[in-house]
């Protein structure tokens, strides 16, 4: 049987790599809830997000969700500002990481 959160974490990192289209984008974290058939995508930006931000995200949603044709989604755009940490969790799809994140700030 195929362990669906492990696939999700996998299929969600290569969309989101092939998708990635904004500096503000901080993690994607994606949970599997089985009993419920639902796959939860949580964006975190530095800031609010822009309208093509959220096309970004969506299209990414899209993109996952598809594999799930029997499957629900669940999406939430977070604004965390760049001075708070990222919560612990082990399903991180895409996690900004520290080096790339303090050059950006430099400029």
């Amino acid at each position: 049987m195929i362990d669906l959160q492990n696939h999700l974490l996998y299929l969600a990192d290569l969309i989101v790599k092939r998708n990635l289209e904004s500096n503000k984008l901080r993690g994607v974290e994606v949970l599997w809830k089985d009993k419920e058939q639902t796959v939860c995508l949580y964006f975190y930006f530095d800031e609010s997000p822009t309208e093509e931000d959220c096309e970004m995200a969506w299209d990414i949603s899209a993109g996952i969700i598809a594999s799930f044709p029997d499957g629900l989604l669940e999406g939430r755009f977070i604004d965390l500002d760049s001075s708070q940490l990222l919560p612990t969790s082990t399903f991180w799809a895409y996690k900004r990481d520290k080096e790339k994140c303090c050059r950006k700030h430099q400029v």
